[in-house]
C-alpha cells in the first residue's frame, strides 16, 4: 500500500537564478518602501488602533499616528488606562485617576519596522520559481491573508506589548507581562522568523502541483 503524498515546497532547482531573483525583488520592493513610505506606514495604522482596542478593553487610546521625533519617523502611540489595572498583587491607576496626576503614556516605535516583515515575506514570495501564470495568480491568493495575519500578529502587539510594560514598570513586581516578552521576540528579529515561516506556508498552499497530490486517494 502507498501511503498519501504530502505535498512540500522543494528547494529552486537552480539557486544562481534565484538569488538574482532575490536580488532583483529586494531592488525593487525596497525603492518603493524608500519613495512612499510614510504613506505604507500610515495606511494600516487605523487598523493597528482597532485591534489593540479589542485586544486589551482596559486602554483609552488618545492617539496613535505617523510622527517625526528629530530626524526619525516614529509611530507614536498616547494611551491610558480606562480603569484600574491589577498585577502581581498590586494596582495600578490611571493617570489622572487623582486629580495631582494628568497625562498619559507614551510609546514611541521606529515606523519603518513596520515594513520590515512584510518586505521579507514578498521578497520570497515573488522570488521562489512559479511555472507560469495560473501558479503566480495562486501564490498571490494565497499569499493575501497570510500577509495580513502577519501584520496583525508583529505590530500592533508589540505596540500593546510595549504599553503595557510602560504601565507597570513603575511596581516593584517581578515578571514580564507575556505580550511584551512577545514584543521583545519580534523586535529580536522574530518578526523576520515569522515573515519566512508565513511565506513558506503561502509557497506551499499555493503550489498547483502540490495541491494535486495531496488530493490524491492512497493506492492499495
Amino acid at each position: 500500500m502507498r501511503g498519501p503524498i504530502i505535498p512540500s515546497a522543494s528547494l529552486p532547482a537552480r539557486p544562481a537564478k534565484f538569488l538574482i531573483h532575490v536580488l532583483v525583488a529586494s531592488t525593487i520592493l525596497l525603492a518603493l518602501c524608500a519613495w512612499f513610505a510614510d504613506r505604507l506606514v500610515a495606511l494600516p495604522l487605523p487598523a493597528f488602533r482597532a485591534e489593540i482596542c479589542l485586544i486589551d478593553d482596559n486602554i483609552f487610546v488618545r492617539g496613535l499616528e505617523l510622527t517625526r521625533d528629530n530626524s526619525h519617523s516614529v509611530i507614536r502611540l498616547r494611551a491610558n488606562l480606562e480603569r484600574p489595572m491589577s498585577y502581581g498583587g498590586a494596582v495600578v491607576l490611571p493617570l489622572g485617576w487623582h486629580r495631582h496626576v494628568s497625562g498619559w503614556y507614551q510609546i514611541d516605535l521606529n515606523a519603518t519596522a513596520i515594513l520590515q516583515a512584510p518586505v521579507v515575506f514578498m521578497i520570497l514570495i515573488l522570488s521562489w520559481p512559479v511555472r507560469g501564470l495560473r501558479h503566480l495568480v495562486l501564490r498571490l491568493g494565497a499569499a493575501l491573508p497570510l500577509l495580513l495575519l502577519l501584520l496583525a500578529a508583529d505590530k500592533p502587539l508589540d505596540i500593546l506589548g510595549n504599553f503595557q510594560h510602560e504601565v507597570i514598570a513603575q511596581l516593584d513586581q517581578p515578571g514580564v507581562p507575556p505580550l511584551y516578552a512577545w514584543a521583545r521576540f519580534l523586535e529580536g528579529g522574530g518578526n523576520c522568523a515569522l515573515a519566512l515561516g508565513f511565506a513558506y506556508v503561502a509557497i506551499l498552499v499555493g503550489n498547483p502541483r502540490a495541491n494535486r497530490s495531496s488530493s490524491r486517494v492512497p493506492a492499495t
